[in-house]
């Protein structure tokens, strides 16, 4: 296993759950998940963004990424499809972010996201493996 994402139900929100060999690989399938939360359709990545954030820890790291894609997704119709991470330590993280223009005649929406909670947040290592999970409010 490289990386992989699930969706579970929990009540009115979605869980995302992803875990990778690596945690630039948890990371990068949370990302490619999130978009096709964003839209259905194949999405690639055709344009790339230096991407550079900060926070207190790695759990909130990732509620800082997803908010960001979140509201690049709602300013600019921009669909998150893949991240390069160069530098991720703590609660930091430097890289690219791949993106591709949402078209309506190659997408159709997704799920209404409204929100990244930050309730039961979780980024970290268990049994050899990088794991991370986020509520997300639709």
């Amino acid at each position: 296993m490289s990386a992989e994402a699930r969706l579970r139900p929990a009540g009115g929100d979605l869980r995302l759950e992803a875990e990778g060999e690596t945690a630039a690989a948890a990371l990068g399938a949370a990302v490619a998940a999130f978009g096709g939360l964003l839209a259905e359709g194949e999405i690639a990545p055709r344009e790339w963004r230096a991407l550079a954030l900060h926070a207190a820890d790695a759990p909130t790291l990732l509620a800082v990424l997803l908010e960001e894609l979140l509201f690049r997704f709602e300013t600019e119709a921009a669909l998150p499809a893949a991240l390069a991470v160069e530098r991720l330590a703590g609660g930091t993280l430097a890289g690219r972010l791949g993106w591709e223009p949402f078209d309506p005649a190659r997408h159709a929406p997704g799920l209404g996201v409204k929100a990244v909670t930050w309730h039961d947040l979780e980024f970290g290592e268990r049994d050899g493996h990088w794991r991370l999970a986020v509520l997300l409010d639709l």
